[in-house]
């Protein structure tokens, strides 16, 4: 960590930004896998994860207000995926692993225990949906 705490919660502010930005294109990449989806079973885990990411956003938001004492104006954002699904799923594996990764990294700069909690937590819940993608990945590749 930093010698100069204000710039770790310039940093630790500036990961929640982005961290917000990727749960709201996350929860509209999962709808438009969703409609891609030919599995009521894949369609509905489909539209679970989106609600995860969806909720992950509202934490991040609460958490980002806590620290900031400001509001967050949030970002217009679309769905930015491949056109066949096989690639929409494993575009969306990596970049569930690559939100864990950011988590572990938010995690660290923040000074409350609590937020550190939701945090891992979210973190926790990337991971699981990333393992979600892949048993989905493997089905549908067989």
């Amino acid at each position: 960590m930093s010698d100069n705490p204000s710039k770790t919660l310039c940093e630790t502010v500036q990961m929640l930004k982005e961290a917000m930005v990727d749960e709201k294109e996350a929860a509209c990449d999962y709808a438009a896998i969703a409609e891609k989806s030919r599995k009521p079973e894949e369609k509905e885990a489909l539209l679970a994860i989106r609600r995860d990411e969806e909720r992950h956003y509202g934490l991040l938001h609460e958490i980002y207000g806590e620290i900031t004492g400001r509001e967050y104006q949030s970002e217009q954002v679309g769905a930015e995926l491949p056109h066949r699904y096989a690639e929409m799923l494993k575009s969306s594996i990596c970049g569930e692993l690559e939100a864990a990764a950011h988590y572990e990294k938010l995690a660290c700069g923040l000074a409350c225990m609590r937020h550190k909690e939701i945090v891992c937590s979210i973190l926790n819940d990337e991971k699981m949906h990333a393992k979600r993608l892949a048993a989905i990945y493997q089905s549908y590749a067989r």
